[in-house]
């Protein structure tokens, strides 16, 4: 077993910390696929309240994506990450218009990892937690889940087990449709907290 962390935007201060501009676009963008970057322009509005930060809070988009400084983006880029890619996005303030990146997440496969016999999972009814449940598999779930024709069924992870064959090199990743928490490694927590990241919380520590 490694140690890992699931890091969050901060709801420290004024949350969201920016409004986005460009909400058509955003609801295009889904933890299921990468997408064209020369398609997609991203901006954002600063709430004059808020702090800048290097991590910026906003409700717009997957919640398992994050809009992060160009500062972010440099420590980070000799971490191995899950499938991912960045959107230039321009935030706006009332003094200039900074550049962001908006770090877009998105490995469907990595369910496939998942050890689903050590693995503890419970079902929910529209969100809501109802008890355990026993899957087998990834092909287990969406049989149960093609089932549900009013969409109220969904399982949730209680205790998550990784087979033999996950990558255990990764910094980051996430198990969707499962969870929505963002994983990150011993490695990656240290690479922030050395360079005072901020914006951005971690909690742990979390044995996998």
């Amino acid at each position: 077993m490694d140690k890992y962390y699931i890091v969050k935007p901060s709801i420290k201060g004024v949350y969201p910390q920016v409004k986005c501009d460009s909400v058509p676009v955003m609801q295009l963008i889904t933890p299921w696929k990468i997408f064209p970057e020369n398609l997609i322009t991203l901006d954002f509005t600063f709430d004059n309240r808020a702090r800048i930060t290097d991590v910026l809070s906003k409700l717009c988009g997957p919640i398992t994506d994050f809009l992060i400084s160009e500062n972010f983006k440099n420590i980070i880029s000799d971490c191995k990450i899950m499938n991912h890619q960045y959107f230039k996005a321009l935030v706006k303030t009332k003094k200039e218009n900074l550049i962001y990146y908006l770090l877009h997440l998105s490995q469907p496969d990595l369910v496939n990892y998942i050890d689903y016999k050590s693995s503890l999972f419970y079902e929910t009814e529209w969100e809501f937690r109802k008890g355990p449940i026993k899957i087998d598999s990834y092909e287990h779930y969406e049989r149960l889940h093609a089932q549900d024709k009013e969409a109220k069924f969904g399982v949730s992870i209680d205790k998550l087990v990784m087979n033999d064959d996950f990558d255990r090199s990764i910094d980051m990743f996430f198990f969707l449709p499962f969870e929505n928490k963002v994983y990150i490694s011993e490695r990656m927590r240290k690479l922030i907290e050395e360079n005072n990241i901020t914006g951005l919380d971690i909690v742990g520590e979390i044995l996998i």
